[in-house]
């Protein structure tokens, strides 16, 4: 894996209401055709310091794993549901999400990915989410 600069933005909008987190941060990567791999330590700005991030990227499907202090794996899939298991030291939920689209420009170098689902928890709709990556 070889260290790249990661820029992430995320964005959700839940009753009308606009929120946006952008982290840069140092991580890294390692491409292949058939299995990329994208990880990073999360930070206090996110909320979820202590967690480490994993995007494994396939042809037409991205999953994203988290492990530490928030525990998830998320199935994006333009067009699918995916349910998974949310857990904090809070405690857990299971919740939903469902891809609406799927955007995957990557090579050697790095690139970029955009990743827009509706998020629910118990089939109840709680926000639409975006995360916009550029690797460097």
């Amino acid at each position: 894996m070889k260290k790249v600069m990661i820029s992430i933005i995320g964005k959700q909008e839940n009753e009308g209401e606009q929120d946006s987190v952008e982290l840069v941060t140092e991580g890294e990567y390692e491409y292949s055709p058939e299995n990329s791999t994208l990880v990073y330590q999360e930070s206090s700005i996110t909320g979820m310091e202590g967690t480490v991030t994993t995007f494994n990227i396939e042809p037409g499907t991205v999953t994203l794993t988290r492990e530490g202090t928030v525990t998830s794996q998320m199935l994006f899939r333009k067009g699918e549901k995916h349910v998974f298991l949310y857990s904090t030291p809070y405690g857990a939920n299971t919740m939903g999400i469902s891809t609406r689209r799927l955007s995957v420009s990557i090579d050697e170098n790095g690139g970029h990915m955009e990743i827009s689902y509706a998020l629910d928890v118990d089939n109840i709709k709680i926000s639409d989410n975006e995360f916009i990556i550029d690797i460097k």
